[in-house]
């Protein structure tokens, strides 16, 4: 009886070794580079209507600055900023503002909020209360008018 017991728990914990190491395995094969953080739009939601804001975050790799932007159709609050990167660590400097911030970041491929294909997860928002987690597309070339449209307003005030 007593070996068993000690056979049926040595499978049990076989069993939960095996899905605890294919669980986080499956989760590490789902993070994307860090990199791909740059040179895409990255926005909180997909607006319904004209006057609905979003809230959009752009990195450009080239130049170490970025932008965090609140807009709808008519109105627009932008601030740049620019960073440092380590690894899946940006520490951002605002120049109007003189706020500095430094948070942690992730990328993984997900499908919360189609046509987008990748999710961005920041440890904290440092501007204006805004998200902590942004979508963005694997390939800008697949996105809407509407989308390519935002994304190229956006990058203009960057560059």
């Amino acid at each position: 009886m007593k070996k068993r017991c000690l056979l049926l728990m040595l499978l049990a914990l076989g069993l939960a070794l095996l899905w605890y190491y294919y669980r986080d395995r499956a989760a590490v094969e789902q993070r994307e580079d860090p990199s791909m953080i740059f040179g895409r739009l990255w926005v909180d939601s997909s607006p319904q209507k004209d006057t609905d804001y979003i809230h959009a975050l752009a990195l450009l790799k080239r130049l170490p600055v970025g932008v965090f932007q609140r807009a709808s159709s008519y109105r627009m609050v932008a601030e740049r900023f620019d960073y440092r990167r380590k690894k899946d660590r940006l520490e951002l400097a605002f120049p109007q503002s003189g706020k500095e911030a430094t948070l942690t970041f992730r990328v993984w491929a997900c499908d919360d909020l189609p046509p987008f294909d990748l999710c961005l997860e920041l440890s904290r928002n440092p501007w204006e209360s805004g998200p902590k987690k942004f979508y963005g597309m694997r390939e800008q070339r697949r996105a809407s008018a509407r989308i390519q449209e935002l994304s190229r307003r956006v990058f203009l005030g960057l560059e």
